[in-house]
């Protein structure tokens, strides 16, 4: 359970970099589709949202995965299955908000 811990409060950390000091365009994407967002505040708006989802499914997840060291009925695949539900769901959030909220060109 150990190395869950640790996988999963490294969200954390990311998600707080991401919400308060957004990384300049292009830092890591780039330009690589025409969904990729093309506005400087339109850069910043999804890299907060893309935080807030890391940071609350860090802790979340990283709380999850302490109390199955604690409580054995908790297992593994009950984590994992969390893990996918919040990928999922952070993904249909963040395509919702792009599709709504992004300028076009």
């Amino acid at each position: 359970m150990l190395p869950y811990i640790i996988l999963f409060s490294c969200l954390i950390p990311i998600g707080i970099w991401l919400r308060f000091f957004t990384p300049r365009r292009g830092f890591w994407f780039g330009h690589r589709s025409d969904r990729t967002p093309h506005h400087d505040e339109d850069w910043k708006m999804v890299n907060k949202l893309i935080g807030i989802c890391c940071l609350y499914s860090g802790l979340v997840l990283t709380a999850s995965s302490i109390c199955a060291m604690f409580f054995p009925e908790l297992r593994l695949t009950y984590i994992i299955l969390m893990l996918i539900a919040f990928t999922t769901a952070s993904i249909f959030i963040i395509e919702y908000f792009i599709d709504s909220n992004i300028h076009s060109e």
